[in-house]
């Protein structure tokens, strides 16, 4: 494994602290962040916040997740762009 990947997965991991509804697995959608106890990729809810613009309707799309996991994904990606700005990945 490259250096390179090895960073962004320590990246995903630190970001995880914090944010109880956010998980990071490898054998699961490859490492991605995604809302804990689902396949949602964090990035499938920021594209829905863009898309439906709020959080409520993001809820009403997926049926089986709480606006507090919405919430706990925009932090997440939130601390993820702070961290990512401020290391050398």
């Amino acid at each position: 494994m490259n250096n390179k990947l090895m960073d962004i997965e320590s990246l995903y991991q630190d970001c995880v602290f914090g944010h109880p509804n956010i998980s990071t697995n490898s054998a699961l959608l490859c490492g991605v962040p995604h809302i804990k106890g689902t396949t949602i990729p964090i990035s499938e809810i920021l594209y829905r916040i863009y898309v439906h613009a709020t959080l409520q309707e993001v809820v009403k799309y997926y049926d089986d997740i709480t606006e507090d996991q919405v919430k706990d994904a925009l932090a997440y990606a939130a601390r993820f762009i702070e961290l990512a700005c401020n290391s050398k990945i």
